[in-house]
């Protein structure tokens, strides 16, 4: 059986109210950030942005947080959404392209 992919339609919040009470949709809320690769090796962190730009610089928190995992668990790679804790993306985008 070949593999296929469920394709996303738009749909009302309204209607995404009313078919969620049925359970006739799975959804999770979206937030607006920066896709960032995180490589960990050795404790080294290389925070990527999606043009390849290395971007620790303005996360260095995360870096560090990233770095003491590595220490305890190993070598990992985690692709993903940074996004910013009031979930503005201009607060993120402010920090991340230094316009404060």
């Amino acid at each position: 059986m070949p593999i296929t992919f469920q394709l996303c339609e738009h749909i009302s919040e309204k209607e995404l109210f009313e078919y969620g009470k049925t359970n006739n949709y799975i959804y999770e809320e979206k937030f607006d950030g920066e896709n960032i690769i995180a490589i960990v090796d050795k404790g080294y962190v290389v925070l990527l942005d999606r043009r390849n730009k290395i971007c620790n610089f303005h996360f260095r928190e995360i870096v560090k947080e990233l770095s003491e995992i590595g220490k305890v668990k190993g070598d990992f790679i985690i692709n993903g959404e940074m996004c910013s804790k009031d979930r503005k993306f201009n607060t993120l985008m402010r920090r991340y392209r230094d316009w404060e």
